[in-house]
């Protein structure tokens, strides 16, 4: 299995009592959705590997297919 690593960029805010900065106002209601947006985040790296994995595991068996097809061809010879 292939490891995936994502990186974001994570801005704090300058003044705490900033309403303009990243991160002001945040209620309760933030950090549900913030959960929820991990959640779905998380469920799209999950995919992203199990879509690799089997990209990985057709390249492999398309590798076999070539090499068995590379001796059917010389036994012709």
């Amino acid at each position: 299995m292939v490891d995936i690593m994502l990186t974001f960029g994570i801005m704090k805010p300058t003044h705490a009592g900033d309403a303009s900065a990243p991160g002001a106002g945040q209620g309760p209601g933030s950090s549900r959705r913030l959960a929820q947006q991990q959640a779905q985040i998380d469920e799209v790296v999950d995919i992203m590997k199990e879509n690799i994995d089997k990209v990985l595991e057709r390249d492999k068996n398309l590798s076999l297919l070539d090499d068995r097809a590379g001796i059917l061809k010389n036994k012709e010879n």
